[in-house]
């Protein structure tokens, strides 16, 4: 039996963002019918779905690469730089020592200091710089005597903190935390992709409960099938639209599929109402109708289905009680 484990692979047939979408989706709708499901398992309730969704907000809010890649990215910067000047200093290591020694040593010598690593140094290979670096370190405590004199070196380029080892010490820090930065990537990209397929299992099983719950009502047993929520998230024949609403006003989308989910991508909460006139601020005292589709308040990251038709209206506050202060974003998935 093997005694590791092989990194983890993406179980879900969807980019990340999709199944974040889809998960959604489908524990939103679970919330709707929690009485279907609590009659088929008493485990199903209220605090299970909102357990389930908070996983998929948490595993949402995971770094993705770029924001994994960014610290080694930014660090792959200053190595160049870092590199760069290793190799002035090294240039320089090298015309002390052709000043300091006869030619037929030349060669010698300057291999001695590391000359069979600067090739590939120059070439952004970093463990070759280092290599580099720490062989002229080593020559120049071995051979201080003679590259000052007559290889004519300044004092200032030698010893612990001179320009040459100050140099060395920067790169060799800075590979440091490269090297750190790109284990924490693959790290961090691994529980990504852990939890991402913990999802899409919760998903499924859920999903498989639906099929039997809702045996006789096809479209109801659609928004618990993966391939049919997936189709609403991101099938042909539709396209995600970006609406921004700006803060005291209102946006209305006309072409908005049935139960496609509207997610609120800012981190203003707007308020999302049926027709095309402005959603009423404050909403209407409930009880509001069973289809949720009077006047609902989208909280920033909320995903919801589009129970409000195909014409559908954003209402960024009134300017007047504290909302629409600032300006929201919302995506919707419209007939192109």
């Amino acid at each position: 039996m093997a005694l590791t484990e092989p990194r983890p692979k993406p179980e879900y047939s969807c980019t990340q963002q999709e199944l974040y979408q889809i998960c959604l989706l489908i524990w939103f709708s679970y919330l709707e019918n929690v009485a279907d499901f609590a009659a088929e398992n008493t485990n199903y309730d209220v605090a299970f779905g909102n357990a389930n969704i908070a996983a998929v907000k948490a595993a949402k809010a995971m770094p993705d690469f770029q924001q994994r890649d960014e610290a080694s990215e930014t660090l792959g910067v200053e190595l160049k730089e870092g590199a760069d000047e290793c190799l002035i200093k090294w240039q320089s290591l090298e015309g002390y020592i052709k000043k300091g020694f006869k030619e037929k040593l030349w060669k010698t010598k300057l291999e001695g200091a590391g000359s069979t690593h600067y090739e590939k140094a120059g070439e952004n290979n970093w463990e070759e710089v280092s290599a580099l670096m720490e062989a002229g370190k080593k020559f120049i405590a071995d051979n201080g005597a003679t590259l000052t004199s007559p290889g004519g070196m300044p004092s200032g380029f030698a010893g612990a903190t001179g320009l040459f080892e100050t140099a060395r010490t920067t790169f060799d820090g800075l590979f440091e935390q490269f090297k750190d930065a790109q284990q924490d990537n693959e790290e961090q990209g691994d529980a990504k992709v852990k939890a991402n397929n913990a999802l899409d299992k919760a998903v499924a099983l859920l999903d498989e409960d639906g099929q039997k719950i809702y045996r006789k009502n096809g479209a109801k047993r659609e928004r618990f099938t993966f391939s049919s929520v997936k189709e609403l998230v991101s099938g042909a024949g539709a396209s995600t639209k970006t609406v921004v609403i700006a803060a005291g006003t209102s946006e209305t989308v006309t072409g908005v599929r049935a139960n496609s989910p509207i997610t609120n991508i800012s981190e203003t909460a707007v308020r999302v109402c049926s027709g095309s006139s402005p959603c009423a601020v404050p909403p209407p005292v409930p009880p509001l109708p069973a289809t949720r589709a009077t006047n609902v308040v989208l909280n920033p990251d909320d995903v919801i289905a589009n129970t409000f038709g195909s014409t559908i209206t954003f209402t960024n506050g009134d300017g007047v009680n504290g909302d629409g202060v600032n300006g929201a974003e919302v995506t919707v998935r419209v007939t192109s």
